[in-house]
């Protein structure tokens, strides 16, 4: 910017007594990210652990930069020398500390901090002699019109096959029920990437939009000048930008998920088995009446646990 103090002040951090901070910060908040660029380092689970250990490290290197450097080498030359942190700000460093490690055990204690479906797939590899059977409903007749027919297997290799069976004959329309993601029966039906992405790139674009647009008709505005830069100036403005992005992007994901896991608004279809959400796999097949027995009739052949209608 030209500013004689902006320039002696980057010439002070760069060759001063916090030169090993400063020179630092482009090597653990740049160069080490860049590994992730190879593929080798993204899948090493040991690589992913010191590079994360090495980010949070510089991170904390850069406000000790800011904080440090802002504090012992300011406007007025008088006030120059080497800060050290008094009791009161070392205490309240350490309570952070512990009021963070606080709230996140009593997360711990309460909410799970692995992903459920981990443990659901865990639980389905292993043998689980402790889940309550649920006793077998008795066979209703479909009525006339449409009847749903259920089908609960113990292994998803078997509700694979059987839905490709069930497609295969044209029966009907299928739904399938799972304690874990299976990415086969999505390709089977036809389903594609979850939505919730869209919502996430809206949230971002208008977190970076707005952002933008709020540092510009701030500036606008006000006509402040910093450093004799012009008051409207985009590339200070991208921290504004970023920030809007990171923001409203993370929100529009959060809502986008709960409007399309449909929490609170999807019944349980009636002949349910609870065991669809611990360690069995179901599908729930639509059909005509007409089409009952043949449908019952290819199931059967699947080696299906448990099959039922309901009108």
């Amino acid at each position: 910017s030209g500013d004689l103090y902006e320039q002696q002040f980057a010439w002070w951090r760069a060759a001063g007594w916090m030169r090993l901070v400063y020179w630092s910060l482009p090597l653990l908040n740049v160069a080490v990210p860049m590994l992730f660029l190879f593929r080798r380092f993204r899948t090493s689970l040991a690589a992913l652990f010191i590079i994360s250990i090495l980010v949070n490290v510089g991170m904390w290197l850069e406000r000790i930069f800011i904080v440090v450097g802002s504090t012992s080498h300011d406007f007025l030359p008088h006030n120059w020398g080497h800060y050290w942190p008094s009791w009161v700000e070392i205490s309240i460093t350490v309570g952070a500390f512990a009021w963070f490690f606080f709230l996140f055990l009593v997360f711990t204690k309460i909410c799970p901090t692995v992903a459920i479906s981990d443990v659901k797939e865990d639980l389905v590899r292993g043998d689980n002699p402790h889940h309550d059977l649920v006793d077998e409903a008795p066979i209703a007749q479909g009525r006339e019109g449409a009847a749903r027919i259920w089908a609960i297997y113990e292994h998803s290799e078997q509700l694979v096959e059987a839905l490709k069976s069930v497609l295969k004959a044209g029966c009907g329309q299928a739904e399938v029920y799972s304690p874990r993601r299976l990415h086969e029966t999505e390709a089977i039906l036809g389903r594609g990437p979850s939505p919730v992405r869209y919502c996430t790139l809206a949230g971002a674009l208008t977190g970076c939009i707005g952002g933008f647009s709020l540092a510009i008709y701030a500036a606008s505005v006000n006509q402040i000048i910093t450093g004799g830069k012009p008051a409207v100036s985009l590339i200070p403005f991208c921290v504004i930008g970023f920030e809007g992005t990171i923001l409203l992007g993370t929100l529009g994901n959060f809502l986008g998920m709960l409007f399309n896991s449909r929490l609170g608004r999807v019944p349980v279809p009636e002949g349910y088995d609870p065991r669809l959400s611990r360690d069995r796999y179901g599908m729930l097949i639509s059909c005509p009446a007409e089409n009952v027995e043949k449908t019952r009739g290819i199931l059967d052949a699947t080696a299906a646990e448990k099959i039922h209608v309901v009108g």
